[in-house]
């Protein structure tokens, strides 16, 4: 009898710990989801996910893979464009971090979490002086539920 006890809290344990553990995949509008984003010296930005759904909350492990300076900084084309500009004014100062981008200096990794509220198409974009006119931009998709 006692063995038998033992065998039913053991499988209520497991069951338990099945039901409670966390889904790194996701779904739409459930936890936070890891996706990792790279950013390298010849201009690319390199995302292992780009398709979301509105509700999605992504956390993004972004690594600047190269020897310069980087950022990684989403929003819609006009906020790109904003954030251009303001990065212009700065007048070669670097970039601080910001609610919807950071700054990445060479070889290190820094996170930021975003969560979709429209859908439609967002950009991943460095502004740096001349990164984002060569290229350095991703594309990402945030369909509705």
């Amino acid at each position: 009898m006692p063995r038998l006890t033992l065998v039913l809290i053991a499988a209520m344990a497991l069951v338990l710990a099945s039901c409670s553990a966390d889904d790194e995949a996701g779904t739409p509008g459930d936890s936070v989801r890891p996706v990792t984003a790279t950013l390298s010296d010849d201009m690319a930005i390199q995302l292992s996910e780009s398709d979301f759904a509105v509700g999605d909350t992504v956390r993004f492990e972004v690594t600047n893979s190269g020897a310069i300076l980087h950022e990684f900084y989403l929003g819609d084309v006009e906020a790109q464009e904003h954030h251009a500009e303001e990065m212009a004014d700065m007048d070669g100062e670097e970039m601080h971090d910001e609610e919807d981008g950071i700054a990445v200096e060479p070889g290190a990794t820094g996170t930021l979490e975003y969560t979709f509220e429209r859908a439609g198409e967002i950009l991943a974009g460095c502004h740096e002086p001349g990164h984002y006119e060569a290229g350095m931009v991703a594309s990402i998709t945030v369909a509705d539920d």
